[in-house]
């Protein structure tokens, strides 16, 4: 009689210890402990891919941006990444049936674009005040910081915007190099000019058309 009191009172005791520990798993388990389950990564909506979505590998098109005033198409070769201070922006580079193709962006007070065919200008084929832009005049326009410095280039006039040095990752990816850059904007605001000096090259002029961000189209690769 004593053995099967005992018996039953280790069945019990045994009972007891093993609606404890499933208890203390299933409390766990409401509180978020153990093992979690690996986070799925949020649905891309492939038709409403905007430029901020653009890979390697996607083919990107922009609207009536061609020479003939055609749609402008090209597969998305590489991604640069540009640096100043705080700020950064980024260039998707490829090559269309027209030429090389830079189509830049970057948030500023909203998603800005500009487009470039790749092609650069000699400084020579810059004027400022009816005399040709030299590199003092860029080096005084960068000390005044004004702009009522204007230079001329290819008909149109375009006023200072911004000089600065300028952090440059090929693809996004590396150590970088830097290089220095004079922007002016014309009093249209439908284009911009870039002039760049790299250490060891001569003054490059990179003339940048404004572009609509609804007029650029992605299609994943």
């Amino acid at each position: 009689m004593g053995v099967f009191v005992l018996a039953m009172g280790l069945g019990t005791w045994t009972l007891l210890a093993v609606l404890g520990i499933g208890l203390i798993f299933v409390v766990r388990a409401m509180m978020g402990g153990g093992k979690k389950s690996p986070a799925t990564a949020p649905l891309v909506d492939l038709a409403s891919l905007t430029i901020r979505d653009a890979k390697r590998g996607d083919m990107v098109t922009v609207k009536n941006a061609a020479p003939d005033y055609e749609d402008l198409t090209f597969k998305l070769d590489k991604i640069h990444r540009y640096e100043w201070g705080s700020e950064q922006w980024f260039e998707l580079a490829g090559k269309s049936p027209h030429g090389q193709v830079a189509l830049e962006w970057r948030d500023d007070d909203g998603l800005k674009v500009g487009l470039s065919s790749g092609k650069s200008h000699r400084i020579e084929s810059v004027t400022s005040q009816g005399e040709p832009l030299t590199e003092d005049v860029l080096a005084r326009f960068d000390e005044e910081q004004s702009s009522a410095n204007t230079i001329d280039f290819d008909g149109n006039t375009f006023s200072y915007d911004t000089s600065h040095e300028v952090g440059f990752f090929d693809d996004g990816a590396g150590e970088g190099e830097g290089f220095y850059a004079w922007d002016f904007e014309d009093d249209r605001g439908k284009t911009s000019l870039s002039i760049e000096k790299w250490e060891g090259e001569a003054f490059e002029v990179i003339p940048v058309t404004v572009i609509d961000p609804a007029d650029v189209l992605i299609f994943r690769g």
